[in-house]
């Protein structure tokens, strides 16, 4: 029977920026989108979400952890393989993905204040994370000459992309990716591409109902000190880690193991 490990490190769990909430039970208030809305931040926590629709449009929203009002920032088409943006409002953009005329998807910056929209990158084939911090936009993605999800990190200052781990690295893949913003150090799981095809092709050679799991480790990268390649290995198993939320301390506190139902 597959296993799946949960990792909670604490309760906290973070789309961008975020601070704790009081324990008023106040009614959310939502505010339809204006010109002030898109640019206007009382510096309080909140959260970026992303709402996609049927008619393949995405909305983008923050939701203000103080005052409870939940505001319409932008709006774009959904034209990617996977809807995912999220609001920065220290800078005023919106970072999301968007198809280009090949079929890929690429970073795109979206100003609130002028709404122009820029875009970042030119070379990704799919992005499965963006994480905004400081000056760098963090990102899980493939590259178009490689198949495997890999972390990267956007510089808003050089305007260059640069991935972490090696040019003739297509092995080294990303499961989940977490950003702790009161401790500026970010967590992803990490597994072996190879390692999962593997295990695939004795599962299906075999006929098992279940395919083993590859290994996976929950590593964490100082973002204070820079130190995006350096990483520091908190846990590995061989299971599947699929998700982990973070505290605002640095400690793991607790291993949550779930057994999913079998096929």
């Amino acid at each position: 029977m597959k296993k799946i490990l949960n990792m909670f490190i604490l309760i906290v769990s973070v789309t961008m920026n975020a601070c704790t909430p009081n324990t008023s039970t106040t009614n959310t208030t939502t505010v339809p989108p204006s010109a002030t809305n898109a640019v206007e931040h009382n510096n309080s926590g909140y959260f970026s979400l992303t709402l996609t629709n049927k008619q393949s449009e995405n909305y983008f929203y923050t939701y203000d952890i103080d005052t409870k009002i939940l505001k319409e920032v932008a709006k774009t088409p959904d034209t990617a393989q996977y809807p995912l943006g999220v609001i920065d409002l220290k800078n005023q953009s919106l970072y999301y993905s968007e198809r280009d005329s090949t079929g890929s998807d690429q970073l795109v910056k979206l100003d609130l204040a002028t709404k122009k929209k820029e875009k970042l990158t030119s070379n990704l084939f799919a992005i499965n994370y963006i994480i905004p911090v400081g000056n760098q936009i963090i990102v899980a993605a493939a590259e178009k000459t490689k198949t495997s999800v890999q972390l990267a990190s956007y510089d808003l200052q050089t305007k260059k992309l640069s991935f972490w781990v090696t040019p003739d690295d297509d092995d080294t893949a990303v499961e989940h990716l977490m950003y702790n913003p009161f401790t500026k150090k970010l967590y992803a799981t990490l597994y072996s591409t190879q390692e999962r095809k593997a295990l695939s092709r004795k599962a299906a050679k075999e006929q098992a109902p279940d395919v083993d799991a590859a290994t996976h480790r929950v590593v964490e990268y100082d973002m204070n000190q820079g130190e995006q390649i350096k990483q520091r290995e908190l846990y590995k198993a061989k299971e599947v880690i699929r998700l982990f939320s973070v505290s605002t301390d640095s400690y793991i506190n607790n291993f949550i193991l779930l057994e999913s139902p079998s096929n």
